[in-house]
């Protein structure tokens, strides 16, 4: 059965679920950019990121526990409980890359599915050349007379490494 193996991978902890997923990008890549993106969050990308933004929040609630639990050792002081909680701490930092993050327009999506593009205009406009020229091949009529594509035309290009 397809993805059999990727799914024995998974469950016996061999993959992740980022890994899994490159894996599937991978095989449905039509572009050089898709492949790369592909091989890179099958190679772990994304799951290095997320156990780094994970070690930063388990280490910062280590400190805070450790600030809770022996906070009156004069061992211990407040400085791990600022060191964890400050403006210019590990978690500042991390929160602000999270909401980095969450802003950045969504490259991975775009290059995984691509951009639909549609060419309106008046009659002769040269909607039907311009698709053309963007193909390299005859994917429209091409005519003098008005409205000679009346139908939807749809193809894949491929501009600059990325689906359009």
């Amino acid at each position: 059965e397809p993805g059999e193996f990727t799914r024995r991978a998974f469950r016996n902890g061999k993959l992740d679920l980022t890994q899994a997923e490159g894996l599937a990008d991978l095989l449905d890549a039509e572009t050089e950019a898709q492949r790369r993106q592909a091989l890179s969050q099958a190679g772990g990308g994304l799951r290095r990121t997320y156990e780094r933004w994970r070690r930063t929040l388990l280490r910062a609630h280590a400190h805070v526990e450790a600030t809770l639990d022996f906070g009156e050792d004069d061992e211990l002081g407040a400085d791990v409980f600022r060191a964890a909680s400050s403006e210019a701490g590990p978690v500042a930092a991390l929160r602000a890359e999270l909401e980095a993050h969450l802003r950045a327009p969504p490259s991975g999506e775009l290059t995984r599915l691509g951009v639909r593009v549609c060419l309106v205009g008046p009659p002769n406009a040269g909607k039907s050349s311009l698709l053309n020229a963007l193909a390299g091949r005859a994917v429209a009529i091409v005519s003098d007379a008005p409205g000679t594509t009346r139908d939807a035309v749809e193809t894949s290009l491929v501009v600059g490494g990325r689906k359009a």
